[in-house]
């Protein structure tokens, strides 16, 4: 069971509760948007600062969050307005795979609008792709799909094949020179499992 801020129980015990979402895009240029009725310049309670949230129509949904006291792999989607060509500008200008995702959920006090102390981290998630979709009438969608940390617990540890994990590699061990070796570039498009090390 997740411990609750005091006054978070004060409220939820009220007629009447003002909840509100807040998610948070970690990518290069980080994005902060929240569901309340206006834009919110708050610190979650969770030693990461004062960030503004910003309301609006961009975020049309996600997903349900799901907890079980077993160790699960939990998945979420969250779908942003693309008609507002931001959106997409950010999914294609920069990398978005494998950034963070979180999703807090939070009470306005009814009486005066301000934050409850201490909004619940319900969701981290790492990008896992992202879908564009046009459809007549103007309207388009962005679809980020997400998964937990927990998505990658049964992969194999280590170096992948290819070009951007090599460029990475040689910047650590050798940082004073550009990397060059183009030995992955094609990896990609290679359709032959190739075998490394003794057979």
């Amino acid at each position: 069971m997740r411990d609750l801020h005091a006054s978070t129980v004060i409220e939820l015990e009220k007629d009447q509760q003002y909840i509100i979402n807040f998610i948070e895009f970690h990518l290069e240029n980080k994005v902060y948007l929240t569901t309340a009725h206006t834009d919110l310049t708050v610190d979650l309670g969770h030693g990461e600062g004062t960030k503004q949230y910003v309301s609006g129509s961009d975020l049309i949904t996600f997903g349900n969050v799901t907890e079980s006291q077993t160790l699960d792999i939990s998945s979420m989607s969250f779908v942003l307005s693309a008609v507002d060509q931001t959106n997409l500008v950010t999914a294609l200008g920069q990398d978005t795979i494998n950034r963070q995702i979180k999703l807090y959920r939070g009470l306005l006090d009814t009486s005066n609008y301000a934050l409850v102390a201490d909004p619940i981290l319900l969701y981290v998630g790492n990008i896992k792709s992202f879908d564009a979709k046009e459809t007549p009438g103007d309207t388009a969608t962005l679809t980020w799909a997400t998964a937990s940390a927990m998505a990658d617990f049964n992969g194999t540890a280590g170096r992948r094949t290819n070009q951007e994990d090599q460029d990475a590699f040689l910047a650590i061990t050798q940082p004073t020179s550009t990397p060059v070796d183009l030995g992955f570039e094609f990896a990609g498009q290679l359709e032959v499992d190739v075998q490394w090390g003794q057979t």
